[in-house]
């Protein structure tokens, strides 16, 4: 080999090394967070089946529209119930358990829907199935605080948000397909066994970064870079009874109502969106799978922008409260024109309504998750924050379904609701503009 080709070759396999370490220096977290995310879109994918199938099962098993309000908030009972000690079991237990554990659960539940035969059994299985999605975004948001250093929080947070979205619009195409294909019963059997195998997985896979041996110092240091603060308080310890004290900050108060608002708008998409457009404009399934799917993709974008905007507004100077509230206001005040869906009959500008209100609603939702570890004292409370934050907003899970199944059985009329639906996003917005300054609580 001459010497011009050996210096060629020392400088591509150079060029080889190098790009292998960038890979390795930016890879394991974002793979992480891969991985976080496809449970994620597994989990909605889980929670979308029902609303999908629902005008098939109506018809086979003749319930009116308030016994089907009442089934479908079945899930947000008990997943308001557990949202308390799932946060608990994740700050004890961590992420890896706490996650796989509920995956293969919540996966038997929902592929055990196939045996439903009427009410007691739906219930009960969405019963089941909201215990055991409990823990999902309280611990996922302590595998993000483990994974990710606060500069990049906000993205992977909404990263790992706008995968909800994800398993909601594939959803829609997707289970359209299938119920038309195999029937409802075995597409619940379908689904629930992907998400039981995505838990066997993550149990196997999930570690934290120390314990990877094949993490870089360079990727491990911008980990750890900016959590010094949290390492420092973690020694202290909390008052007696912190959890109540809680209770009596404004700051949680705030953060309950906000998000109770963005998921009052959120949840009429995973509960009778499908119902409401089949019905009102008279479509079949397959037709409303590719419909349906765009205020779907509507979210996603709207989740990368609320996420990328936070943290732009961040590395720009602005402070952590600024950067929070301002995707949160913003997002939930265009979430209200879902109100003027109520005076439409047209099923274009309706979509188009329904897109901008899902789409803000999910930008909103993408920064929420970045507040249980802005104002947590330490963080063995983050989960706790986030399991209380996350259980009282959804209340809204069990509100709006029945509110809607209720006014629908009265009115015949879908304009109440969505009448209501903006007003409360109103209310939300001015939570969050009257949230305090985004620090750590004092419980003492």
């Amino acid at each position: 080999m001459s010497m011009q080709n050996k210096k060629a070759a020392v400088s591509n396999q150079s060029t080889l090394n190098k790009s292998d370490n960038m890979r390795k220096k930016a890879g394991r977290r974002w793979v992480m967070l891969g991985v976080l995310s496809l449970g994620v879109a597994f989990n909605y994918l889980d929670r979308s089946t029902l609303s999908i199938a629902l005008p098939y099962i109506m018809k086979d098993i003749h319930m009116t529209p308030a016994v089907t309000g009442v089934i479908l908030s079945g899930f947000f009972w008990s997943y308001v119930i557990f949202q308390l000690p799932a946060g608990y079991i994740g700050d004890k237990i961590g992420p890896r358990l706490t996650q796989g554990f509920a995956s293969i659960i919540w996966g038997l539940s929902t592929a055990l829907n196939a045996l439903s035969r009427g009410f007691f059994s739906f219930f009960g299985l969405r019963f089941v199935l909201g215990a055991a999605e409990s823990p999902l975004y309280t611990s996922g948001s302590k595998a993000i605080k483990e994974w990710f250093p606060k500069k990049e929080r906000s993205f992977a947070s909404g990263t790992f948000n706008n995968a909800s979205k994800l398993g909601g619009t594939v959803a829609t195409p997707l289970l359209a397909v299938l119920i038309t294909t195999i029937g409802w019963r075995l597409s619940f059997a379908v689904v629930g066994g992907i998400a039981a195998i995505w838990g066997f997985i993550w149990l196997k896979y999930y570690k934290t970064p120390r314990q990877y041996n094949s993490i870089t110092e360079e990727e491990l240091n911008l980990i750890e870079s900016d959590q010094e603060e949290v390492k420092e308080d973690v020694s202290k310890e909390l008052p007696k009874y912190a959890v109540a004290k809680l209770f009596k900050q404004k700051t949680m108060w705030c953060m309950m109502v906000g998000f109770f608002s963005i998921n009052f708008v959120s949840y009429f998409f995973f509960t009778w969106f499908p119902t409401y457009m089949i019905n009102t404009y008279h479509l079949k399934l397959l037709t409303f799978g590719f419909i349906g799917i765009l205020p779907g993709i509507a979210a996603m974008i709207g989740g990368w922008i609320g996420g990328i905007a936070c943290d732009q507004l961040y590395r720009r100077g602005y402070s952590t409260t600024i950067s929070r509230k301002v995707p949160l206001i913003v997002g939930l005040l265009l979430s209200c024109v879902i109100g003027l869906a109520a005076i439409s009959h047209n099923i274009w500008f309706t979509v188009t309504v329904l897109c901008i209100a899902n789409g803000a609603a999910t930008g909103a939702g993408s920064v929420v998750w970045t507040l249980p570890a802005d104002v947590a004292p330490n963080s063995n409370m983050i989960g706790t924050i986030g399991g209380v934050q996350n259980a009282a907003a959804n209340i809204s899970g069990i509100v709006c379904p029945i509110l809607i199944g209720v006014l629908l059985g009265i009115s015949n009329s879908y304009t109440l609701p969505f009448i209501i639906s903006g007003i409360v996003a109103l209310v939300g917005a001015f939570a969050y503009l009257i949230m305090p300054k985004l620090e750590p609580m004092k419980l003492h």
